[in-house]
């Protein structure tokens, strides 16, 4: 016992410490380590490997590539590629943390703790500060009789104050996107100075605990809600931390700024990133709520944002954002991989909808099974989310029509491929998203031989927004033409070799051990 004491003192004055864990997946590690090396393991092998948002960033974690014509976006592969990070990558983080401008001047010039502060990116897309208060008193009713959701004037002028001396001239020039879902300039138009101290005696509630506020998009819909989680993530490397442990913590508390109750199927996502329970403006109507640290995170509909309408360089892909994001979430969520089969595995995802539904589905699985391991997947709200995810990590090959379902494409293994049966006249939504995730995609071309059916004559939508109100047949010997290139490609990947052969080598291991001890 004593020597114990003399260790644990011994290595707390020289300052060695046990090696912190981040939660993250193991292929991440180097890079966090890298970027915080006082809490890596003792003699850990530091490497050049970094994020990608770094300065001088020589091993990022991306692998993007660009192949094909990408005329009109850029005159070169090399610039291809930074056009690619800088919009979709950790190139954008990079630009969104040098876009960061402090508003309070003076900013610890007195020592004072009390002292606030406010840093955002242009346009007030994402802000985080320090010492804020927030005055909810005023819609103790309006949260009972009013839908505050997307509403810009939950507040008004003095609901949020700051204890410092605050650039107004500065501040205004970054009011330009006043729109919900665009940026945090509706709520934080109405900031004023301040000397009040953060006590009980001006606060009704003082939170200790980093505070995230969100503005979520449709959260009944994969796509969009999707949108908000990615931004959170992203969010995450934006906001600058001196202590490595803050960074990806869940000791935090997550505000959604309406008066709804949360209610998703999405619910279990939130658990990657805050261990505490989910509150909202009814939560904290009628009190002034004070923050010792507080992020505005980057938003889901934002201009030029990510994903939702992002103007994309074509004949690029692979942005390790996305991969790090996907890989974050799987780990996080505890999804399990299983093992890989001879047989490449088929999920075709089956709509439990009026509209967009594949008719002859049966059909098609039939026409598979021959060659293929394949499933018929009818996810919907009843379907715990973390079983899908199990689904889809485990899918070499996801086949749907246009919907929010294909957003699971995001969790599919780095070999998969993504055939989206019928785009109904939207051809870059998921085709993107395929890109962005790096998973090789591929759609329906010969219109002769497929064929739509009316789900409801009265619905009143004509042109190509019509085509997304019908109901689809599918010709089976051109689906089991496209699905037999896909499988193909995914044979050839490098990355469905080596999972192969790793899975077949444990096998073998395996075989030869109850042979030699059968009571295994």
């Amino acid at each position: 016992m004593f020597l114990l004491m003399l260790l644990f003192l011994v290595s707390t004055v020289i300052g060695v410490s046990a090696a912190f864990d981040p939660n993250l997946p193991a292929d991440q590690l180097q890079y966090f380590y890298n970027q915080f090396p006082r809490l890596a393991p003792l003699n850990y092998n530091f490497t050049a490997d970094c994020w990608g948002f770094q300065n001088n960033c020589r091993q990022p974690y991306s692998n993007l590539s660009c192949n094909g014509d990408f005329s009109g976006w850029a005159n070169s592969v090399a610039e291809a590629e930074r056009v690619f990070d800088s919009a979709a990558d950790f190139g954008y983080v990079r630009d969104r943390r040098r876009e960061l401008n402090e508003y309070c001047t003076n900013v610890n010039g007195n020592g004072n703790k009390q002292q606030s502060s406010l840093r955002c990116s242009k346009h007030l897309q994402f802000c985080e500060g320090r010492n804020i208060v927030i005055n909810l008193q005023d819609i103790k009713d309006k949260v009972y009789t009013e839908n505050l959701r997307y509403k810009m004037d939950v507040l008004k002028p003095g609901d949020v104050t700051l204890n410092c001396d605050f650039d107004t001239e500065r501040f205004s020039e970054d009011l330009d996107y006043m729109s919900p879902l665009q940026s945090w300039a509706p709520e934080l138009r109405n900031i004023r100075e301040s000397s009040s101290p953060m006590d009980s005696n001006t606060c009704d509630i003082i939170f200790t605990k980093p505070v995230i506020i969100m503005k979520l998009d449709a959260y009944v819909n994969m796509y969009h809600h999707f949108c908000d989680f990615l931004n959170l993530y992203i969010s995450l490397f934006v906001r600058p931390v001196k202590d490595g442990r803050a960074m990806f913590s869940t000791d935090n508390q997550v505000i959604i700024w309406e008066n709804y109750h949360y209610k998703s199927n999405f619910a279990s996502m939130w658990s990657a990133f805050t261990d505490q329970p989910l509150l909202n403006l009814q939560n904290l109507a009628g009190k002034k709520i004070c923050m010792r640290k507080v992020t505005f995170p980057l938003l889901p509909r934002m201009m030029y944002g990510l994903y939702y309408n992002t103007p994309l360089i074509p004949a690029c892909q692979n942005s390790g954002l996305f991969t790090a994001f996907s890989q974050f979430i799987l780990h996080r969520l505890q999804i399990p991989m299983q093992p890989i089969k001879r047989k490449i595995r088929v999920t075709l995802l089956a709509r439990n909808t009026k509209y967009r539904r594949i008719l002859n589905e049966d059909s098609l699985v039939k026409m598979l099974q021959n060659d293929y391991s394949v499933q018929l997947a009818r996810f919907d709200h009843r379907t715990d989310f973390k079983k899908q995810l199990e689904t889809i990590r485990n899918t070499d090959l996801l086949v749907g029509i246009h919907g929010a379902g294909l957003t699971h494409l995001l969790f599919l293994p780095s070999w998969a491929a993504v055939l989206e049966l019928y785009n109904c006249g939207d051809p870059g939504c998921y085709s993107d998203l395929a890109r962005l995730r790096g998973v090789k995609y591929a759609t329906w071309e010969d219109d002769t031989k497929l064929r739509s059916e009316e789900a409801d004559p009265r619905q009143p939508y004509k042109g190509l927004a019509h085509q997304k109100f019908m109901n689809y047949r599918f010709d089976e010997v051109e689906f089991k033409r496209i699905v037999d290139n896909l499988a193909e490609q995914i044979r050839e990947d490098d990355r469905y070799t080596e999972a192969q052969n790793q899975q077949f080598s444990m096998n073998s291991e395996k075989e030869a051990l109850k042979t030699e001890r059968p009571e295994l």
